[in-house]
């Protein structure tokens, strides 16, 4: 399981809604993990969730995508336009980033709450303080 670590330091949102955004991480995973998730049809959604999700968290989208596609999770192969791209245009909105205009989130918190964590492929968590 390869692990990515939040720290609370770098994040655009509060703390109250930093477990939501971490929660949506976590259920992309699993939904691309277990149902090829990254699809046709959903390949856009996806790119919207994680990337908003990661720029909240504070988090670098392009890092989160290399290891997604490390793992196998994103296939850029099967996209007519490659990730990176889809992902950088929603970055051009950074500005009115918005839990409730941008996000799609309702699917992803249901993965996310069913998920095993030891059966995760990338998980997403806070950095523990030291």
């Amino acid at each position: 399981m390869r692990i990515i670590k939040v720290n609370p330091d770098h994040m655009e949102c509060d703390v109250d809604s930093s477990q939501d955004y971490l929660d949506v991480l976590n259920g992309i995973s699993r939904f691309c993990s277990e149902y090829h998730g990254y699809s046709e049809g959903y390949r856009n959604e996806i790119a919207v969730n994680l990337t908003v999700s990661c720029y909240m968290l504070g988090i670098f989208v392009s890092d989160v995508l290399e290891v997604m596609v490390k793992e196998g999770l994103i296939d850029p192969k099967f996209d007519d336009e490659d990730p990176w791209t889809r992902m950088a245009r929603v970055l051009n909105y950074a500005d009115r980033f918005d839990w409730d205009y941008l996000l799609d989130p309702d699917t992803y918190l249901t993965m996310s709450y069913n998920r095993k964590d030891s059966e995760m492929v990338v998980l997403f968590a806070f950095a523990e303080e030291e």
